[in-house]
C-alpha cells in the first residue's frame, strides 16, 4: 500500500494525528552504524553532518502517511550538559541546520510544514551564548517567520524540553496565569500558552534504540500514547517502518480503530484459548529485557 493510500486511512480515521519521534542515539549511530571513532576531536562534527539526510527521511515518511503534527525534542537539558565538544558542535551544526539550514528550509516549503519551537527558550539561549551562539534564540524566530504560511503539517521542534524541567516551569506560568486573570487556566489554555498552538495528547510515541522516554514527554500531552520502540537507531529504520507502526496502531491494539474507545472484553472461546496459550508459553517473557555488550546495551526481541 502507497503512501497516498495510507494518508487517505489515516484522514478517513482522524487518528494519529500527533506524532512523537525521539531523536536519539546519536553517539551510537556515529560508532556502530558508521564506523566512526568516538576519540577522534572531529567525532561530533562528522556525525551531525550524516544527520541531517536520514532524519528529513523519516520525518518525510511520516507526513507522507497522513500525520498532521510531529513532535521533536532536538535538544533536551540533559543534551545541553553534555560535554563541551558535543553542545558546541550540536549547535554549530545539528542546530544551526534544522533551524536556518537552506536544505531544512526547502524542505519545509516543499511539504509544507509549519515550524514551531517549543521548551524553556530562555535557558536555552543561555547556554547557546555561552558557547559563542547568542544568535540561536533568533534562529529559532527565524524558522518561524519563513514557515507561517506553510498550512500541510505541523512540525515542533524541542530545545531545552526534559518533561520534568518544563512541567515545573509550566506550574509557574499557571500561578502566572491566574495572577493576572484572576482565576485558573484550563487545560486548553496552558496548552496554547505553553506550545503556542491548540494541541490534542500525543497519539503515538516513538523511541528507537532504548525502552525508555528519556525525560522526553511533554507537559499536558503526553501519557496517552500508544508507545513503539523500533531496536535500531532512527537512522536505520527502513522506508517502511512507519507503515508497520500503522498497521498496529488501527487493527493491533486495544483501542478499537485508534478512536480512543476501549473495545469490550470478548467472550469468545476460541480466542481466550489463544491468548491463554500465550500466555502460558510466556509467563517468563518480560518486553524490555535486553543485554550488554560492552558499553552498549541492545533490547532482546525474544527474552526470557
Amino acid at each position: 500500500m502507497g503512501y497516498e493510500q495510507v494518508a487517505k486511512i489515516v484522514a478517513r480515521v482522524g487518528s494519529p494525528k500527533i506524532v512523537m519521534i525521539v531523536p536519539d542515539n546519536i553517539r551510537r549511530t556515529g560508532i556502530v552504524c558508521w564506523g566512526l571513532n568516538p576519540d577522534d576531536e572531529t567525532f561530533e562534527e562528522k556525525v551531525f553532518e550524516r544527520l541531517s539526510k536520514p532524519y528529513m527521511r523519516i520525518l518525510e515518511t511520516v507526513f507522507q502517511c497522513g500525520v498532521k503534527c510531529i513532535l521533536a525534542p532536538s535538544l533536551t537539558h540533559g543534551n545541553l550538559n553534555r560535554h563541551e565538544r558535543y553542545v558546541r558542535e550540536h549547535l554549530r551544526l545539528a542546530t544551526y541546520w534544522i533551524f536556518r539550514g537552506g536544505d531544512w528550509l526547502s524542505f519545509y516549503d516543499r511539504m509544507g510544514v509549519r515550524v514551531k519551537v517549543y521548551g524553556d527558550l530562555g535557558y536555552f539561549g543561555r547556554i547557546a551564548e555561552s558557547f559563542g551562539y547568542g544568535e540561536a534564540v533568533e534562529w529559532c524566530r527565524q524558522v518561524e517567520e519563513d514557515t507561517v504560511n506553510n498550512d500541510k503539517c505541523l512540525l515542533l521542534w524541542g530545545v531545552a524540553c526534559s518533561g520534568s524541567h518544563e512541567t515545573e516551569r509550566l506550574v509557574k506560568m499557571g500561578i502566572e496565569f491566574n495572577r493576572c486573570q484572576g482565576r485558573e487556566p484550563s487545560r486548553e489554555e496552558l496548552i496554547k500558552l505553553y506550545y503556542g498552538e491548540d494541541l490534542d495528547y500525543i497519539d503515538i510515541f516513538i523511541r528507537p534504540g532504548e525502552i525508555r522516554d528519556s525525560d522526553c514527554q511533554p507537559p499536558l500531552i503526553g501519557g496517552k500514547s500508544e508507545m513503539y520502540f523500533p531496536v535500531v537507531p532512527l537512522t536505520e529504520l527502513k522506508d517502511d517502518f512507519f507503515r508497520w507502526i500503522l498497521y498496529d496502531y488501527f487493527f493491533c491494539r486495544l483501542k478499537t480503530y485508534s478512536m480512543k474507545q476501549y473495545r469490550e472484553t470478548s467472550g469468545d472461546r476460541d480466542q481466550i484459548k489463544v491468548v491463554r496459550r500465550h500466555y502460558l508459553k510466556n509467563r517468563d517473557t518480560i518486553l524490555g529485557i535486553g543485554e550488554r555488550v560492552g558499553d552498549f546495551w541492545i533490547p532482546l526481541i525474544n527474552a526470557r
